[in-house]
């Protein structure tokens, strides 16, 4: 465990300068740390290192099912998709090859910026422990990681009725989709059965189950198999 003093006393040593004595005030060594050009080096890295691992360790649905996109502002930005009929056709006798077709279709998106200011307190400093230093990036990079799944399940949830709807046969409801064996056969069924734009068959494999917490219980059950262990005199 390295502490701040042990930390800026390392600093002053790679750079050749005076460390300040043990009985120096907090403001010395804090004085100290900062006339080096290493220490913001050495906190940056380290900070870096902590946040990107804690933001990694957040189960993240987001991170698995949807895609990512850039964008060089925070303007309103247009996506495209391509599709169109693609599907090869026999080629007859004469060796004519027919013309596909090439369309495309639009969505609108942008990107925003999250953060959070927090600060180290003069008790931190003092107590000069790992607390204050490991901590705090810690809950940054774990932020980090609860916003952008709360960010995509509001974005999911917020297109019930428009993009998942009937009327792209996606989405089905009523008591019969109650999570369990039948339901999860109408839901196989439902995807298997989708179509593309020239209604051709989108043969899409399904992957995943995402459900609540409450439901994480009765969704794995009906992918692992209960075992019974039969005991006594047959």
């Amino acid at each position: 465990r390295l502490g701040f003093k042990a930390l800026i006393e390392a600093a002053c040593h790679m750079e050749g300068i005076p460390c300040p004595s043990i009985s120096a005030s907090i403001t010395d060594w804090v004085r100290a740390g900062f006339s080096t050009s290493s220490l913001s080096g050495i906190l940056g890295t380290a900070a870096n290192k902590i946040m990107l691992g804690a933001y990694q360790n957040v189960p993240s649905a987001a991170r698995v099912l949807a895609k990512k996109l850039t964008a060089n502002d925070f303007k309103t930005h247009t996506g495209y998709r391509l599709s169109g009929d693609a599907v090869l056709e026999k080629i007859g006798s004469g060796g004519e090859l027919k013309h596909g077709t090439l369309e495309e279709s639009s969505f609108t998106f942008s990107v925003d910026t999250y953060g959070k200011l927090i600060a180290v307190t003069r008790q931190q400093w003092m107590n000069d422990d790992l607390g204050a230093f490991t901590q705090i990036p810690l809950r940054i990079g774990r932020g980090a990681g609860q916003a952008l799944e709360s960010a995509f399940w509001t974005l999911v949830l917020a297109n019930t009725g428009t993009f998942f709807g009937s009327t792209n046969v996606n989405y089905i409801s009523g008591a019969a989709t109650a999570l369990g064996l039948a339901a999860m056969d109408t839901a196989l069924k439902t995807m298997r059965e989708m179509v593309d734009d020239q209604s051709q068959p989108i043969l899409v494999t399904p992957k995943y189950l995402v459900v609540p917490p409450a439901l994480e219980g009765e969704a794995r059950r009906l992918f692992v198999s209960d075992q019974f262990v039969a005991t006594g005199v047959g």
